[in-house]
């Protein structure tokens, strides 16, 4: 039999990293309703030939709250069945590694500080060179951190950074202090890649070595979901040089124009130049709309430098898990245009209203 899985990264993918494993890269299955699990599992033939990692995913995701991968079982018990998956190095990935230094970084709330440790053991620390925990002195400019917790993050692991700034740019303090600290970190600036993660995700084992890998054999800026900016409803978009590669979404390697976060990021670090981070700091800075719409705000910085932006869509980016509490009140994108927690997805409204100040030239019209 031969499935297709949604080109639409981050949507119930975790039977289908399984499934891929077991049988062909051709044979893919895309799962949308609890319905299609329970017929996943009469499907006996194709089922009884898979290891027991299947059956805490097929538990795991029929508890989730479609189309998200939310789940109720234990985060412990998610970590373990990410660890299962494969994550093989791609043919020449492990000699051209030797030639990099490779930066993680991730940045998180006062409240979320001390469960990011959850992420930091899905991840594989052993191609990293330093893992950068970016936080600012005051989250949201208002709210301190637990020196505690900070200690606690910092004892994770020798490669740890906890890396401060005075101001709060948002989400994107995930990428643009670590590209920084890349910057001052001796070597090559070609030669480096800083890989950014959420504060809610657990990571299937194989994906930094492929967002790595795609980085630098189309030396582009590489994630594992992205979109049409015509997807949000946004009107506005820098416009981009032809490319060879298939549109977003449309292969199992194409070209988007916005990348999520959320499913991780690779940005060479070359290619988040200077005035590309002055650029993203002084909007964050004077818009708060913007600030707060991150993937937005970033991919369209990128875009006036015609940087590519890549989506790589295999079974090695598939699986992630994003743990329970990134669905609480304090999750981002609950948070609306006036900055109170709903119980909606505000992502769409907050980049319609970030492309409408941000004039041709790319400088915000408004404070």
């Amino acid at each position: 039999m031969n499935f297709s899985l949604p080109q639409n990264t981050g949507k119930n993918t975790l039977v289908a990293a399984t499934l891929q494993f077991q049988h062909s890269q051709e044979s893919q299955v895309s799962l949308d309703s609890k319905a299609e699990i329970k017929w996943i599992i009469k499907m006996r033939k194709n089922i009884l030939s898979l290891r027991i990692p299947l059956v805490g995913m097929l538990l795991i995701q029929a508890c989730n709250d479609f189309p998200s991968h939310r789940s109720d079982f234990p985060i412990e018990q998610q970590i373990q069945i990410l660890k299962k998956l494969p994550k093989e190095a791609p043919d020449g990935i492990a000699e051209k590694l030797q030639e990099y230094d490779i930066f993680y970084s991730l940045t998180t709330s006062p409240k979320r500080l001390s469960k990011i440790h959850y992420v930091l053991e899905t991840l594989d620390f052993s191609i990293a060179k330093k893992v950068f925990i970016v936080l600012p002195k005051k989250y949201r400019n208002k709210d301190p951190y637990s020196v505690i917790d900070i200690e606690k993050i910092r004892n994770f692991s020798d490669k740890i950074e906890i890396v401060t700034r005075d101001f709060d740019y948002g989400p994107a303090m995930k990428l643009i202090p670590a590209v920084e600290e890349a910057r001052k970190d001796p070597g090559d600036d070609s030669k480096k890649i800083v890989l950014t993660f959420d504060d809610d995700t657990g990571y299937p084992a194989g994906l930094p070595m492929q967002l790595i890998k795609h980085s630098i054999e189309h030396h582009a800026v590489v994630g594992g979901s992205g979109n049409e900016f015509q997807d949000f409803g946004v009107e506005i978009f820098p416009l981009q040089k032809e490319s060879q590669l298939p549109r977003c979404g449309k292969a199992p390697l194409s070209e988007c124009d916005i990348l999520a976060g959320f499913h991780g990021v690779a940005y060479p670090v070359e290619l988040v130049s200077i005035p590309a981070v002055q650029r993203i700091k002084n909007i964050a800075y004077n818009n708060k709309i913007c600030r707060l719409g991150d993937d937005f705000l970033i991919s369209y910085v990128l875009a006036e430098l015609s940087v590519k932006r890549l989506l790589v869509n295999n079974r090695y980016t598939q699986g992630l898990l994003q743990f329970k509490y990134g669905f609480e009140e304090d999750a981002l994108h609950r948070t609306n245009l006036t900055d109170e927690a709903k119980t909606g997805h505000y992502h769409q409204e907050r980049y319609m209203q970030c492309s409408r100040e941000l004039a041709p030239s790319g400088a915000p019209k408004t404070k």
